[in-house]
């Protein structure tokens, strides 16, 4: 399932990279397990990394990340916590 959500990420911030949204890509991301089970099962600061080169608001990215993820029966649902983690 990490490979998956990994490769979807990758996928999101082609995208986005594509259509100018940010200016480039990390050569790898980073997923964590949350340390509370409610914020789900994995959680990605790819948003707080990016958004400083970006010039945009973490929270903000990360909106556009998500919505930029493809749909999947292995990714029941996304959130953005705090400052711009998406779970």
């Amino acid at each position: 399932m990490k490979a998956f959500v990994s490769q979807a990420l990758q996928g999101a911030l082609q995208q986005l990279h594509a259509q100018g949204s940010i200016p480039g890509i990390p050569a790898t991301l980073e997923l964590d397990r949350p340390k509370q089970v409610e914020h789900g099962h994995l959680a990605s600061n790819v948003a707080l990394l990016l958004a400083r080169a970006a010039g945009r608001k973490p929270r903000d990215l990360a909106a556009d990340i998500v919505a930029a993820l493809p749909a999947s029966e292995w990714i029941a649902r996304t959130e953005i916590a705090g400052p711009g983690f998406i779970n």
